[in-house]
């Protein structure tokens, strides 16, 4: 049974918007988890700090119940955010890989991540905040569950050795086209 290329394509075409609603959902979700381990880590500061866990000093945003928890919009807050966006380390990752040739070690990626993002005051100061873990600072798990998300969408290769970081054709085209200038 033979299907014409025009109906295969078609297929394609509409495969290929499923796939990018549900990544848009994933990316939704994982900014959304991110946040609130931010505000969890920010609420256990203010706890060790004031040592009384009913506090009456707790931000607002620590208090209202959970369904009503929003990230404010970028910007809004007065000053520096609190911390930064989860897709403001994409171009910052990639414009480290490009200068590297290509591909880095994460231990040599990410602190020149890091430069770059606070050169530009991306980084608020819970993104300074260790995760609840405790075993890195709030900016690195981010980066690197962002390198995750990259790899999903393509712009960083899948199959790279274990610690290395490789920006791909189509990441080198993102970073051209969705850089700021």
């Amino acid at each position: 049974m033979d299907i014409p290329t025009e109906q295969l394509n078609h297929w394609a075409q509409d495969l290929g918007r499923q796939i990018s609603a549900i990544r848009e959902q994933i990316d939704l979700l994982q900014g959304k988890l991110v946040d609130l381990e931010r505000k969890k880590t920010a609420i256990d500061c203010l706890t060790r700090v004031n040592g009384n866990e009913g506090d009456k000093t707790l931000p607002s945003f620590a208090v209202q119940p959970s369904s009503t928890l929003r990230r404010p919009p970028a910007g809004s807050l007065p000053g520096q955010r609190d911390h930064a966006a989860y897709t403001a380390y994409w171009a910052p990752i990639l414009e480290v890989l490009i200068d590297l040739g290509g591909k880095g070690h994460v231990e040599e990626v990410l602190p020149k991540v890091k430069q770059k993002m606070e050169a530009k005051s991306v980084l608020g100061p819970l993104d300074y905040h260790d995760v609840p873990s405790g075993t890195e600072e709030y900016w690195r798990n981010t980066a690197r569950w962002q390198r995750k998300a990259m790899v999903d969408r393509g712009l960083l290769r899948s199959g790279s050795p274990r610690g290395i970081w490789e920006v791909t054709q189509e990441g080198r085209e993102w970073f051209t086209k969705n850089r700021a200038h």
